[in-house]
């Protein structure tokens, strides 16, 4: 799949990156720095600390592959029909934009540590739009169609962390981590407006709030990094992280259905509700390439 190629790309490119580091068997431990100065002691106390918690935030500035909506229907030509669909556009697909995490973790040696974060995407719009031109001998109608998709995503992420070049103030790292995505909200609402050219002043309002099947969906993360120290058991880090998580969804609920009819007087409105739709065999991909920054804190 192209999503794939593309984020495995991208994954290749951050871990390439570590070849040309001493990793391993060449890989030294943190020294001790500044020995002469008084708050060395104290260094060395939190360098002795197993435990660390920390918090960051993220921003996903790319979702090579992520979910961009449902797409256009097919386009259909007989005999009395012709139906064109144009005008495609796509903002703000899955994985884009701001979250926030914290974590806590394990020093298992010199070289390398294990933890579990867990982190939030924060309330994001994913919006596709197109134009529907439908033809009937010699009159037509166009309809203006626009899903706006809300989700909401939880990410639980157990992780291992390799020290790849350490220095007295700082080392470099990468992260592998496997990540189990829990979506507290899924869904859209389809908003459409369809004039017609024989009654350039009539047009029909049509909105539908669906609901999307939450699914647990699982995917992996790579990260490459360097983490420095501040003071005492006090660190700061900065990343670049990688991450493809699928969602899957079977099944919709139609939450409401209204439609305004404008030729009518007083506008006519039809509201529906609780209509299902099952076997979607929906994917869903969550995907980011994007910079993280944070602070750790060792115990």
């Amino acid at each position: 799949m192209k999503t794939n190629r593309i984020l495995t790309t991208t994954l290749c490119l951050l871990l390439c990156a570590l070849v040309r580091l001493p990793i391993f068997g060449q890989m030294a431990p943190e020294p001790n720095p500044m020995p002469n100065r008084p708050e060395s002691s104290a260094y060395k106390a939190a360098d002795e600390n197993k435990f660390y918690v920390k918090v960051y935030g993220f921003y996903g500035l790319l979702a090579p592959g992520g979910f961009s909506g449902l797409g256009l229907g097919d386009v259909s030509t007989n005999r009395f029909v012709s139906v064109v669909n144009s005008d495609y556009k796509v903002e703000n697909p899955f994985g884009s934009g701001l979250r926030v995490g914290g974590g806590i973790g394990y020093v298992v040696n010199d070289f390398i540590n294990i933890g579990v974060d867990g982190e939030y995407l924060l309330n994001s719009t994913t919006t596709e739009s197109y134009l529907v031109t439908t033809t009937f001998g010699t009159t037509s109608s166009t309809k203006r169609v626009q899903l706006d998709y809300d989700y909401r995503l939880i990410n639980i992420i157990p992780n291992i962390t390799f020290k790849a070049l350490s220095k007295p103030e700082y080392y470099i790292y990468n992260r592998l981590g496997v990540i189990v995505g829990i979506p507290t909200q899924l869904g859209y609402v389809s908003t459409s407006r369809t004039k017609f050219s024989a009654r350039p002043a009539d047009f029909i309002i049509e909105t539908n709030t669906v609901e999307l099947q939450k699914n647990i969906g699982f995917g992996y993360q790579a990260a490459l990094g360097i983490q420095f120290r501040i003071g005492g058991s006090l660190r700061g880090f900065f990343e670049v992280v990688a991450s493809n998580l699928l969602l899957k969804s079977n099944e919709s609920t139609a939450k409401k259905e209204t439609r305004t009819f404008a030729a009518a007087t007083p506008p006519e409105k039809v509201v529906t509700s609780e209509q299902k739709s099952s076997d979607l065999r929906l994917s869903l991909p969550v995907n980011s390439v994007g910079v993280g920054a944070g602070l750790a804190f060792r115990f």
